[in-house]
């Protein structure tokens, strides 16, 4: 087909330089979209965690070194506040080890985790997103 240029209007049935350059940001778009990563496909999937969680790392590791955890999380509890340690069913998409601890002949890593859910029950999730810390036995280390 054959096509003409006049007053910078193009006129006839076909654009084949128009098509093409049509189809070539087509396919530069999808190919960009392809490539870029996204911020659902960089996060892992949320895992479900149960532990006992604390506001920071030192609260953890002043529990990890309790003889008496539950005083221990009591009196963490009454001096920074209700609820800077407890326990949490929570749903999780990151963790980072902060740092090691050696209890006995035990060895632990408290671990920096990004919460974005607490269960509360049979499916029942309640959005959250906040960082809190935990503790997890490194297996092979100090056992």
């Amino acid at each position: 087909m054959e096509y003409y240029k006049e007053n910078d209007i193009y006129h006839g049935e076909s654009r084949p330089s128009l098509k093409k350059l049509t189809l070539a940001a087509i396919i530069v778009l999808i190919v960009g979209l392809c490539l870029t990563p996204s911020v659902a496909r960089s996060q892992e999937a949320p895992q479900r965690i149960r532990a006992l969680f604390c506001d920071t790392a030192e609260q953890v590791k002043e529990v990890l070194l309790a003889t008496d955890v539950q005083e221990v999380v009591e009196s963490i509890n009454a001096r920074d506040g209700e609820n800077s340690c407890g326990r949490i069913d929570a749903l999780a998409d990151s963790t980072e080890d902060a740092e090691q601890v050696i209890k006995g002949d035990k060895t632990y890593a408290i671990v920096k985790v990004h919460i974005v859910g607490m269960i509360l029950g049979p499916g029942m999730v309640l959005p959250a997103e906040i960082i809190q810390y935990a503790a997890r036995r490194l297996e092979g280390l100090g056992t």
